[in-house]
């Protein structure tokens, strides 16, 4: 039997297992390079974050990589990302 290859649910690319998410009791697949920078999958991200505040002061300090490398491997900016968060709070993205 044939089983499709993992793929990272954070980039797309191989990766190399499923572990625990820093967001909550759920689990992605992850490549090395998106463990490494604590980058989670990021529409995820954002509603996770949607649910608990809309600005970095609201989240541990423990927390703050997860968003750092969440943003840098999504190719966003912490302001893209904190504006789309407060988005979701105001209504849900359409």
């Amino acid at each position: 039997m044939n089983t499709p290859a993992l793929t990272c649910d954070v980039c797309g690319s191989p990766a190399c297992g499923v572990a625990g998410s820093a967001l909550g009791a759920c689990s992605f697949a992850y490549c090395r390079d998106c463990l490494a920078m604590h980058a989670e999958p990021y529409g995820m991200t954002v509603a996770m974050c949607a649910m608990n505040g809309a600005g970095r002061e609201c989240f541990a300090p423990w927390f703050w990589p997860v968003i750092e490398g969440t943003c840098r491997r999504a190719g966003k900016t912490e302001e893209e990302f904190w504006a789309e968060v407060r988005a979701e709070i105001e209504g849900g993205t359409q």
